[in-house]
């Protein structure tokens, strides 16, 4: 998976900004930062390990369980950034739906759908550890 120079920056994207959520994030944050990374880790296995037939379906079987655990998070969340998350994890569901019941997607929207979605779940996730971090460090006492 990690075979070209884009993938790598992708990568380097995900370990950043999830990273930077473990570390500076409130709990809520955590939770998604470590929700990302395991997600990614599960679509890099599925892209080396699976057979060429399966892979889509185990791909959005991973995509599936991202938008559930995403929904739960902003369902018992108190900040904003699970909902923009979770609804551009839907948008990367509802291609995988759209791929499958075969409205002859070209593969390179397809592709670039879902990676501009998972970028919007990073962003989301990115902003909501910059504002916790502020909403902290403006509550600590000098």
């Amino acid at each position: 998976m990690l075979d070209t120079w884009y993938t790598w920056i992708g990568a380097g994207a995900v370990l950043l900004i999830c990273g930077g959520a473990l570390w500076k994030g409130d709990r809520l944050e955590q939770w998604g930062g470590g929700l990302c990374v395991l997600a990614w880790l599960a679509t890099i296995l599925i892209q080396d390990d699976v057979t060429a037939g399966l892979e889509e379906f185990a791909l959005m079987g991973v995509d599936a369980a991202m938008l559930v655990a995403l929904g739960a998070l902003a369902w018992r969340g108190e900040r904003s950034w699970p909902v923009w998350a979770a609804a551009c994890q839907a948008i990367t569901v509802a291609v995988h739906l759209a791929k499958f019941v075969d409205f002859r997607i070209p593969v390179l929207a397809y592709l670039t759908a879902l990676v501009l979605a998972s970028y919007g779940v990073l962003i989301s996730l990115a902003i909501g550890t910059f504002v916790a971090w502020r909403e902290r460090e403006a509550l600590r006492p000098r």
